[in-house]
């Protein structure tokens, strides 16, 4: 297997763009493929996965990660697992504009199932007044 360094290289050579033509698949296409897919084996698929987490930033800007993930959900969309996703691999990215994301690119034949409570920041929740 190639190193991440020319794997990562690799991926942003690659193009695979969305339909409006805004966004760039291609390089988190290939290194999802190359880390997380190709790997044969449980373990192997979930180091692989930790490994994408880690340096998927590397290849493509936070709202464009956001929008490969969202692309996931067809009619409900997991608002709790775009929230974790951007966590681990975008953590800089505050909750904030997330949830700007999730609504901005809500289709009209789609819902999303609202943000769990525990993944709220606590300055947010004090905002609210929830405890």
């Amino acid at each position: 297997m190639a190193s991440i360094e020319e794997i990562i290289a690799t991926a942003k050579t690659k193009e695979k763009w969305s339909a409006n033509h805004k966004f760039n698949y291609g390089p988190i296409d290939y290194l999802n493929d190359e880390l997380v897919n190709k790997p044969k084996g449980l373990k192997a698929t979930i180091e692989g996965l930790e490994e994408f987490k880690a340096n998927v930033h590397r290849v493509t800007d936070a709202e464009t990660y956001f929008v490969w993930q969202h692309c996931k959900y067809d009619i409900e969309v997991d608002a709790d697992m775009l929230v974790v996703e951007m966590r681990m691999a975008f953590p800089d990215v505050p909750f904030k504009t997330v949830c700007k994301w999730i609504n901005k690119y809500e289709e009209p034949h789609q819902y999303h199932n609202g943000i769990s409570k525990s993944l709220v920041p606590k300055e947010i929740l004090e905002e609210c007044n929830i405890n």
